[in-house]
């Protein structure tokens, strides 16, 4: 009788174990279904004891993938987190995010990402865009050497994104031209403006006996800006000095210069002629031109300078066309006289010519945009007291 009793207690003991077994790995695959970051830091526990190794770039990296699902969550947070929007090796499913984006998360976040995907990464050598993500990631959170490394892994392997990054960081403009160039041909169209920006400067250089003076250098007397490099001066001192309130009453002009300024500045191309990219990209804000717009749009200030403008942009076409019929003149001599009553300078009554120079005030804010990017790496402080005033006049002065 005893010995049955405890035949039966052993075997009561076994059925709890395995109970307990099935109960870890079934909680284990749950959790794992329901949240890939864990999945990826639980699939490593069983190495916990091993120290994690350095790569040739000195970076930290974890076990080599042990099993698919692994490997799969780890590719599907790269292309969550670092994937580019114009990358032509992504699948039509992938939204990618753009440098600005990438720049703004946590860095710790972007270490983690690297770490755990990294070798992933390196094995799919058909899929070179997950190193060339990762290299992006590394390159907008201050890690430039990983960031070559893997640009150029990934170049090697196929990846045109991967040329256009790579041409960033080169010194020697040739060279750059070439990886530009195949990232043209392969299909990578952020790259096509910056090949033509760098095709520029390189026959701007062949042109000059010696490299031309900086024609847009931000230091004058007294280490203030030199203002007149603008073709809109005053705006763009008084956004520095942040006296631009006077402007307030008639915003028009000053609202359609800073949304076509915002534009250039965050114009991909721009990051091109920037030393700095990393630091230039976090200054920027790309929600300030569609700000600007709808200031224009809603202020009473914006709202009634528009239709002013608007009414005495129709007054003057209206009185050249009756002026022509008036003494018989033909239709077509009416069309001249329409257009010529749209001249700028034509239309100075009751605040006309703001209709007409908006559009020379977005054309003299692309120019300006240039120029204020320019700036940045000569004088990053001037940049930066210029462009909080813009961002100021928007949303505090303009009502």
């Amino acid at each position: 009788m005893a010995i049955k009793s405890q035949t039966i207690a052993i075997v009561v003991l076994i059925g709890l174990g395995i109970g307990a077994i099935l109960a870890v790995f079934t909680k284990d695959f749950v959790i794992r279904a329901k949240k890939p970051e864990m999945a990826l830091t639980n699939s490593q526990s069983n190495t916990a004891s091993k120290p994690l190794q350095p790569n040739s770039t000195g970076l930290k990296v974890g076990p080599q993938p042990s099993d698919e699902e692994t490997e799969k969550l780890a590719l599907q947070a790269i292309e969550q987190i670092a994937a580019h929007p114009d990358d032509p090796q992504n699948p039509r499913s992938v939204r990618g995010t753009s440098d600005e984006e990438l720049a703004s998360i946590d860095t710790d976040e972007a270490v983690e990402l690297i770490q755990i995907a990294l070798p992933y990464a390196e094995l799919n050598t058909q899929e070179p865009r997950y190193l060339f993500a990762l290299g992006r990631a590394a390159w907008l959170h201050d890690n430039d050497e990983l960031a070559a490394e893997l640009f150029l892994k990934a170049s090697e392997l196929g990846s045109p994104a991967a040329d256009a990054y790579l041409a960033r960081m080169l010194d020697d403009l040739e060279e750059s031209v070439q990886y530009l160039q195949r990232a043209v041909d392969g299909g990578f169209e952020p790259a096509r403006e910056w090949l033509a920006e760098a095709k520029q400067i390189l026959e701007e250089e062949r042109l000059a006996a010696a490299p031309p003076p900086n024609q847009n250098s931000s230091v004058s007397v007294g280490g203030a800006p030199g203002f007149s490099h603008f073709t809109l001066p005053d705006l763009i001192k008084a956004f520095y000095e942040g006296s631009s309130k006077k402007f307030a009453s008639e915003p028009l002009i000053p609202l359609a210069y800073i949304a076509a300024i915002n534009d250039a500045l965050t114009d991909q191309g721009m990051l091109f002629m920037i030393e700095n990219v990393k630091g230039y990209v976090r200054e920027l804000d790309p929600a300030l031109s569609f700000e600007a717009a709808r200031k224009i749009q809603t202020t009473s200030a914006g709202v009634g300078q528009t239709t002013r403008a608007a009414t005495s942009m129709l007054f003057n076409m209206f009185k050249a066309m009756a002026e022509v019929r008036k003494r018989g003149g033909t239709i077509e001599e009416e069309i001249v006289a329409t257009n010529r009553a749209l001249l700028p300078g034509n239309n100075s009554q009751n605040g006309g010519a703001s209709y007409v120079t908006v559009i020379e005030a977005k054309q003299y804010g692309t120019q300006d945009g240039r120029t204020l990017a320019l700036m940045y790496d000569d004088d990053p402080e001037a940049f930066r007291r210029i462009y909080n005033g813009m961002r100021n006049y928007v949303r505090q002065e303009v009502r």
